[in-house]
């Protein structure tokens, strides 16, 4: 038999090709298949090519402000548009919220986004409502508030579990605090399923632990995960309900340099953390293995995670330095393309490159300068139509 025309693996390109024209669900699903197509999705041509097609897929991220006295405002930057500045962006790449019912002028805040699946968590001050939003089809809800009389909101996220006949299946975790008892956290669920709130266990955090909802929270695979302390990582299980503390990279604490500047990030569909190793560098660690079988469940007791960190790699940025002195990292819109945040610029700065020489492959100037409170949630959409169920 003619060896030729045995069906073995098709060529990559025709495979780049086929990927790149499928839908951001069955990205998802490829990526779990195999490990080729992976790596390829991830790469930032991929992406460039994926993310053309701006009629069926977005991506890029919702900026949000606190601007005194006027309030909270929010605005999307896509990543692959060439704008060079905030308002050239074009007219069908501006995802904006203003579909959403009247509020009074700033008091619609964004408290969560479920980074690929294009749905937005919000808050209206003014009544206390909250909303749940698709802004690429300009879909909404509002969904039962939570109590936040007596409990602050420590922290929040928002994951979608999958869609089925009757709707979008979606989680939302709440943990807040009284003002004077902040290591006793509270924990609430809103499941989509029953549409309502439901009370689990407090967690007792550590004493050195600060549950803090900035930045927002990294979510890998149903899992959300914050940065609870210099060494110390909390992960919150949606699925089981269950949650853990394990513990950061030792470089990432022991290194003097500056711990402000550690952050976890998403990293190529896995939980990444980047750290400052000096002036000019960025570390960036991966967490290969993390195993749950000892997960609490709604309750602590002290055990040891079997936990494998791998170092991926050190990112100059001297290039980022002369352009913008002060800016600190924001995370990766894929696998070679990180963004920082500067004083009055967003930087795309692209460190992996086949030369090796790592350029600045887009610079976007912001309207008005970077404040502390300013937010950065990643999102990507689809524009297909959703069921909020209810």
């Amino acid at each position: 038999m003619d060896d030729s025309i045995v069906v073995g693996h098709p060529p990559d390109d025709i495979i780049f090709q086929i990927l790149s024209r499928t839908s951001l669900k069955t990205l998802g699903r490829c990526r779990l298949l195999n490990k080729e197509w992976y790596e390829t999705t991830y790469d930032s041509n991929f992406t460039q090519h994926f993310f053309k097609r701006i009629d069926i897929v977005i991506s890029g991220f919702f900026i949000q402000d606190l601007k005194h006295p006027q309030g909270y405002f929010s605005s999307f930057l896509p990543i692959e548009e060439e704008a060079a500045k905030q308002d050239d962006v074009d007219e069908n790449t501006k995802l904006s919220l203003s579909f959403l019912p009247p509020a009074g002028a700033g008091s619609v805040k964004i408290l969560a986004a479920a980074r690929t699946q294009g749905i937005i968590l919000l808050c209206d001050y003014n009544y206390m409502r909250y909303y749940v939003c698709k802004p690429a089809t300009k879909q909404w809800r509002t969904i039962p508030s939570p109590n936040t009389r007596r409990f602050s909101t420590k922290a929040i996220a928002i994951v979608v579990l999958g869609s089925h006949r009757d709707g979008l299946r979606f989680k939302i975790v709440r943990f807040s605090s009284e003002v004077n008892r902040t290591y006793v956290v509270r924990c609430e669920i809103f499941d989509s399923e029953n549409w309502a709130w439901k009370r689990l266990n407090c967690i007792r955090l550590p004493d050195d632990a600060f549950l803090l909802s900035k930045p927002p929270a990294v979510s890998v695979r149903g899992k959300l995960y914050w940065l609870i302390s210099k060494k110390q990582i909390f992960v919150f299980d949606l699925e089981t309900e269950s949650w853990g503390i394990f513990a950061a990279p030792k470089a990432a604490y022991e290194n003097e340099y500056c711990y402000d500047e550690t952050q976890l990030v998403e990293y190529q569909g896995r939980l990444g953390l980047i750290f400052m190793g000096n002036k000019e560098c960025i570390q960036l660690w991966v967490l290969e293995d993390y195993n749950q079988n000892r997960h609490h469940h709604h309750h602590h007791h002290h055990n040891h995670h079997h936990v494998v960190w791998r170092k991926r790699g050190e990112i100059n940025i001297e290039e980022v330095n002369q352009v913008e002195p002060v800016s600190s990292p924001v995370g990766f819109c894929n696998a070679d393309v990180l963004v920082m945040k500067g004083f009055f610029r967003m930087i795309f700065y692209k460190f992996q490159n086949n030369n090796n020489h790592p350029i600045i492959s887009k610079v976007v100037r912001l309207d008005y300068p970077f404040t502390d409170a300013r937010q950065v949630f990643f999102f990507q959409s689809d524009f297909e139509p959703v069921k909020f169920r209810n």
